[in-house]
């Protein structure tokens, strides 16, 4: 299987992205120029270099993908359009860029934290 793991640089995505090649998968990394790579030092993880705020950077790593997990999410902001701008526009490119692109995916896993809706009062 060909998997895409976006947020693979984070701690949940790393995690994820050791599982998939444990198990066989041939993977893609979605990361940004910005992303510490130290948890995905394998040589059988192909990284690609893109931001799901931007959709033309997504379009090389969504094609030909069986899986896409998506565990790209900012869960830290100093406002909450830097909140939206991620974890509601991101997704949304990243979706309209898998139905454009690679319609046929078998799977689409999206994976989020109570943390991406912002801070909250007590």
């Amino acid at each position: 299987m060909k998997s895409l793991v976006t947020g693979a640089s984070g701690f949940i995505g790393s995690h994820l992205v050791e599982r998939l090649v444990d198990e066989g998968h041939r993977v893609t990394a979605l990361v940004r120029k910005t992303s510490r790579l130290r948890w995905l030092e394998n040589d059988s993880v192909q990284l690609v270099t893109g931001d799901i705020r931007n959709p033309d950077s997504l379009v090389g790593a969504v094609k030909n993908q069986d899986l896409i997990f998506h565990v790209a999410g900012t869960i830290r902001a100093r406002r909450m359009k830097e909140f939206a701008e991620t974890n509601h526009e991101g997704s949304r490119n990243l979706i309209n860029t898998v139905i454009k692109h690679n319609p046929g995916v078998k799977k689409f896993v999206y994976v989020s934290s109570l943390a991406a809706g912002g801070p909250t009062t007590p």
